[in-house]
């Protein structure tokens, strides 16, 4: 009787443990495919946030990895396991699936895809140095008055080429959440803000080509010399200027390669300010 009751026992043990195996085995199987599918733009784009000011030095011993694998990612010549998206998750306190799939179903389309999770807004705070790692905090949350952290759209354009506005909500790529007293402390307005993406050179080596940037669309005059999103005959480029008496503008590239370019008061006139530059995410 007793040897039958060990048989059961192990038999028993057993079947949990197959059952594991194939569950595990399921996960890990769903996980490739997820890496896969990976978009490699936006995973960089969330890579280059999750990083946000820290050294790739520094984050890539906290996760584990040689510092030349980090780059790789960034650079899109390779693609992390899901060990390793696992560990900056893990890292950072933000889900996988942001890490995977970037949560665009923050858009209004795809409102019931938007995952029900939650994370701990506090350590979210103190991981993030003031600014959020857009984190996948559940939609019914994030946007409440006494929420922590507001959303801020982010928009699929490069600012040194194109015409129009950057912020046409058909180019609206996604969502980020950035804490309302680090917004606060800036003087910025969520409403008034949008995320958009840098192209070129010619702001280096303040502004890397590929960068993201936060900009102010509340501004629509020059207030100083910083560098603003200006659209001019039909383009949109990122410039630092300096406005003059007589109303002439100068504008600088921050690259010494480019030459200062005089704009006059007559042509000034046809300038327009679309925003001011308030933060910038690149490697480092």
């Amino acid at each position: 009787m007793a040897r039958v009751k060990f048989l059961e026992k192990n038999l028993k043990f057993i079947l949990i443990q197959l059952f594991m195996k194939t569950l595990t085995d399921k996960i890990k199987s769903d996980a490739t495919v997820r890496v896969q599918k990976l978009n490699s733009d936006l995973f960089i784009q969330r890579l280059k946030l999750a990083i946000g000011s820290e050294s790739q030095r520094s984050f890539a011993h906290k996760i584990n990895v040689a510092e030349g694998t980090l780059r790789a990612w960034l650079s899109g010549k390779a693609q992390p396991s899901m060990e390793a998206i696992i560990s900056i998750a893990a890292y950072k306190n933000v889900s996988t699936d942001w890490l995977l799939m970037g949560f665009e179903v923050f858009r209004e389309d795809v409102e019931e895809n938007i995952c029900d999770e939650t994370v701990d807004t506090e350590q979210v705070y103190e991981n993030s140095k003031n600014y959020s790692l857009i984190a996948p905090i559940n939609k019914s949350r994030i946007g409440d008055p006494d929420s922590d952290f507001v959303l801020i759209n982010y928009y699929d354009v490069e600012v040194s080429a194109g015409a129009g506005s950057f912020v046409e909500h058909e180019n609206r790529a996604g969502q980020f959440a950035f804490t309302r007293d680090w917004l606060k402390s800036k003087g910025l307005i969520a409403d008034k803000c949008a995320l958009i993406k840098a192209r070129g050179d010619s702001m280096e080596p303040t502004i890397h080509d590929g960068d993201i940037m936060l900009v102010d669309t509340s501004i629509h005059a020059i207030l100083d010399d910083s560098i603003y999103v200006i659209q001019l005959d039909n383009r949109a480029m990122v410039k630092r200027i300096q406005q003059n008496l007589n109303g002439s503008l100068v504008i600088i590239s921050d690259n010494d390669l480019y030459d200062k370019q005089l704009i006059t008061t007559e042509q000034a006139k046809d300038v327009k300010i679309a925003g001011r530059v308030t933060w910038y995410a690149h490697d480092i």
